[in-house]
């Protein structure tokens, strides 16, 4: 989280990204707005520090608090509907509990800020909207997911295959833009 929340506030201030990727400069700025810890953004795309623009203005603290807030209903909703789509009564419902709440992964993503839930949130979305024929949400939650960390890359083939050019077009307009 020290290394997204750093790189959205450097944005705002107009600091070039290609600096993000300097070790030493980029620690130096993280350890200026989170003291004693050691972050480097090597492994992050540049176009992801964009999730976290939107809570860059607020201190760190409050900023990492407002992100677990979000994580923790965007989680909620996609895990609720889930359970209603599959239907899950009886005993299935406290075992997809149990699996999901001794799954460590995802306390780790809370505990450190990360944006898979987030990314979860836009595979669930483009399901949807792949279900329901809506392209234009197709292709922009791939194309999101695609900016964010390339993650969705995949589904690119799924939607050359089953011929979703308006959605390829969508992914593709924000990919670029």
């Amino acid at each position: 989280f020290a290394s997204y929340y750093t790189a959205s506030k450097l944005l705002i201030k107009g600091e070039s990204v290609v600096d993000f990727y300097n070790d030493d400069w980029f620690s130096s700025k993280v350890e200026g707005y989170v003291p004693g810890v050691y972050e480097i953004y090597l492994v992050n795309l540049p176009t992801t520090a964009l999730v976290y623009l939107p809570i860059a203005n607020f201190n760190y603290s409050t900023a990492k608090i407002v992100w677990t807030i979000l994580n923790i209903l965007l989680l909620t909703f996609v895990i609720g509907l889930i359970i209603n789509r599959l239907n899950l009564k009886g005993s299935w419902l406290p075992l997809a509990f149990i699996i999901l709440l001794a799954f460590q992964p995802l306390y780790a993503n809370i505990a450190f800020g990360q944006v898979y839930i987030f990314i979860f949130f836009l595979l669930f979305l483009a399901w949807f909207a792949y279900e329901a024929g809506n392209e234009l949400v197709l292709g922009i939650s791939i194309g999101l997911m695609f900016i964010l960390k390339t993650a969705g890359i995949f589904l690119l083939i799924l939607l050359i295959i089953k011929k979703k050019w308006k959605s390829l077009l969508w992914f593709f307009a924000l990919v670029l833009f």
